[in-house]
């Protein structure tokens, strides 16, 4: 198991306290598109929906399921459960409140992009976002600020 994991893994979240959140294990990849596991253990904390960072995903769940908020319009909460697909794009935004512990999905990817979290009903890059939130100052982003400072500031500590 730990030769899977170290050759397979490649992506880990975990609470400040160390809780795991998530686990992606890479199965194929090209710069064009890749294919995924993931292991989903813990619903998302973050109040804002996030994108992802890649131009387009398919999702098929494998096992367990999930209710999936969403920013689309007539669809702000669908339910997934194994056997179901479902897909998103780069511009579209999603939180997962609510997992069957643990679920699991594969996952193909096609493209890279910036992804991040909508705040405001705007785009905030998942670095900047951290940060704010870190700062308490979410409900004061916007697109148009510029935060270099802060960034920079948040580098060297």
């Amino acid at each position: 198991m730990k030769l899977f994991r170290w050759l397979f893994l490649t992506k880990e979240i975990k609470s400040k306290s160390g809780e795991l959140h998530f686990r992606r294990y890479r199965l194929f990849w090209t710069p064009w598109c890749a294919l995924y596991i993931h292991r989903i253990y813990k619903a998302d904390e973050d109040e804002h929906m996030h994108s992802h960072p890649w131009t387009f995903f398919i999702s098929y769940v494998l096992s367990g399921g999930y209710v999936e908020a969403t920013n689309l319009i007539g669809k702000e909460y669908l339910v997934k459960t194994a056997g179901s697909i479902g897909g998103r794009w780069w511009h579209e935004y999603h939180r997962l409140p609510y997992i069957i512990e643990p679920t699991t999905t594969l996952v193909f990817t096609s493209g890279n992009e910036p992804w991040g979290y909508q705040v405001n009903g705007q785009h905030c890059d998942h670095i900047l976002y951290r940060v704010l939130k870190h700062k308490g100052m979410l409900d004061d982003f916007s697109p148009h600020t510029d935060y270099r400072d802060l960034l920079k500031d948040n580098n060297e500590n």
